[in-house]
């Protein structure tokens, strides 16, 4: 969910991740609140944040009960030609959460993570058809609409990690793409 990369968040070799939790709700409430399965990306983090807006009681248990194994083949990892829409699609269901500059900054924070997701797994992947130059453009031209543009703010970015800090620049400068390139060529 929004800031769960923290380092509050991570217990050893485990962390309190977005997404599987085990929840145990009123039968009433999972009735009115079903999954977006209109969503295909983050439709588990949308949930968690409507169930988390009725004010529950929670009990948090720092225990691994689940391990996540990366399934190359999965809506997150492999080409889709609509990747970029469903991230869009996430992106502007999780808007409704951002009460705050807080939540403006973990909003960021989370888009800069969809856009090294889509880089992966679109942008920079065998199966995009198109070369370098292309997909520069078409980055470059998606970073200036909504969603993109809301969370990719500079005033944020004396809160960023020195990662992010650069990752953030590159994208404002235009040059992400080649930069993630060279990156995923060097294997780093």
């Amino acid at each position: 969910m929004l800031g769960d990369y923290k380092p509050r968040f991570i217990f050893g070799d485990c962390y309190v991740s977005r997404g599987p939790t085990e929840k145990i709700v009123k039968r009433e409430w999972a009735l009115n609140h079903p999954f977006d399965d209109k969503l295909k990306i983050g439709e588990d983090d949308i949930w968690n944040l409507s169930l988390l807006q009725g004010n529950p009681e929670i009990i948090v248990c720092k225990n691994l009960w689940y391990v996540y194994i990366k399934n190359e083949q999965s809506v997150t990892n492999a080409f889709h030609e609509n990747c970029i829409k469903n991230y869009e699609n996430y992106l502007f269901e999780l808007r409704r959460y951002v009460l705050d500059e807080h939540y403006e900054y973990l909003y960021l924070e989370t888009t800069l993570r969809c856009i090294g997701e889509i880089s992966a797994s679109y942008f920079c992947a065998e199966a995009y058809p198109y070369d370098i130059r292309v997909a520069m453009k078409q980055f470059n031209k998606m970073v200036m609409d909504y969603p993109w543009c809301y969370a990719l703010k500079i005033k944020y970015l004396n809160q960023l990690s020195l990662k992010k800090k650069i990752k953030l620049l590159l994208i404002k400068f235009g040059i992400w793409i080649p930069f993630y390139v060279v990156k995923k060529y060097m294997g780093l």
